[in-house]
């Protein structure tokens, strides 16, 4: 994703004083491998990383669906990080 498609991507959000998505962030985020798939061979898929500044949008979902309180984004990613069908519906806001 590009600088301008970053910024973009803020505009559209409407970020407010606590959620500044820092877009030079290059920390990377884990997100968690799935359980077995099965077909068509079964094979376990390995946990993988994406951009830091991607978690924070999704974090900022999921503190609108369940509170500021549960966990900081940096537990989160601690514990694992999010699974990968959690981060597909974070991100379109499901």
């Amino acid at each position: 994703m590009t600088e301008a498609e970053k910024r973009q991507l803020l505009r559209n959000l409407q970020t407010t004083a606590c959620d500044i998505i820092v877009l030079d962030d290059t920390r990377l985020f884990p997100i968690q491998a799935e359980g077995l798939v099965r077909k068509p061979k079964p094979y376990r898929p390995k946990a993988s990383m994406i951009p830091w500044w991607l978690a924070e949008i999704a974090y900022r979902r999921y503190c609108e669906k369940y509170g500021r309180d549960m966990q900081s984004l940096e537990r989160i990613a601690e514990r694992g990080g999010f699974g990968r069908m959690e981060l597909v519906s974070l991100l379109r806001r499901e």
